[in-house]
């Protein structure tokens, strides 16, 4: 009589110990966002929402959220290996109900999340930024602040024009003339500001962006162009 297993049983042994030791892709990873746009100021009855878009969809979904510890708002973004592409609008959020500090109102809260680092390809490469502020009141203020990638381009009549990457809203001219040259025609940058109303109207345009800071991608090498108020 021989000893040992069976052949089969060898087999499925060894099959089994293969799939137990096979590593498994992740489903889920970090993710950044490109766009975000949210109001000058909410109240305790009027909380708002936050307009929020990422990289493409397709071959990644990333999904958003927001959440508040004490005097920040976070944003996070995560990509969805299991999720199949959709074309899909950009993501609104609600804002978290903020609480009203021992100071009594008006009350500042900083937002800051993931964005996509304009200089590297694809949704990993990210750099945690500050995107700006929202202010509780008692009375809310719809005035739309921003801040994300957008291309800089100079058009034929030499007005310079910010396209808000990978969201639906439309192409903006700047209040104020900004100092750049030719060569950053067609660059990405992160810009913060918000939108004012000018009179005249600036390059046609009634509504124009009031830049609080931009980087333009200097390619190869980032430069800093600080606007800071």
């Amino acid at each position: 009589m021989r000893s040992g297993w069976p052949s089969t049983m060898v087999a499925a042994v060894t099959l089994s110990m293969a799939c137990t030791g096979e590593a498994t892709e992740p489903r889920t990873a970090p993710g950044g966002l490109l766009w975000i746009e949210w109001p000058t100021a909410v109240s305790a009855a009027q909380p708002g929402t936050i307009r929020v878009s990422g990289a493409p969809e397709c071959p990644q979904y990333t999904m958003f959220d927001v959440s508040d510890s004490g005097s920040q708002l976070q944003v996070t973004a995560t990509v969805d290996f299991s999720r199949g592409c959709t074309s899909r609008k950009d993501t609104i959020l609600s804002l978290p109900h903020l609480t009203t500090p021992s100071s009594g109102l008006p009350a500042r809260f900083t937002i800051s999340g993931p964005v996509i680092d304009f200089a590297n390809a694809g949704p990993f490469a990210t750099n945690e930024r500050l995107l700006g502020q929202v202010e509780l009141r008692t009375t809310r203020d719809t005035a739309t602040l921003f801040a994300g990638i957008v291309l800089i381009y100079r058009d034929s009549l030499a007005c310079w024009r910010a396209i808000p990457s990978r969201s639906s809203r439309p192409t903006w001219t700047f209040a104020k003339s900004l100092p750049l040259g030719p060569e950053s025609s067609g660059r990405a940058a992160f810009l913060r500001g918000r939108l004012v109303p000018v009179a005249p109207p600036v390059c046609g345009d009634t509504l124009a962006i009031d830049v609080f800071a931009l980087e333009i991608d200097a390619t190869p090498q980032a430069t800093v162009r600080s606007l800071e108020q």
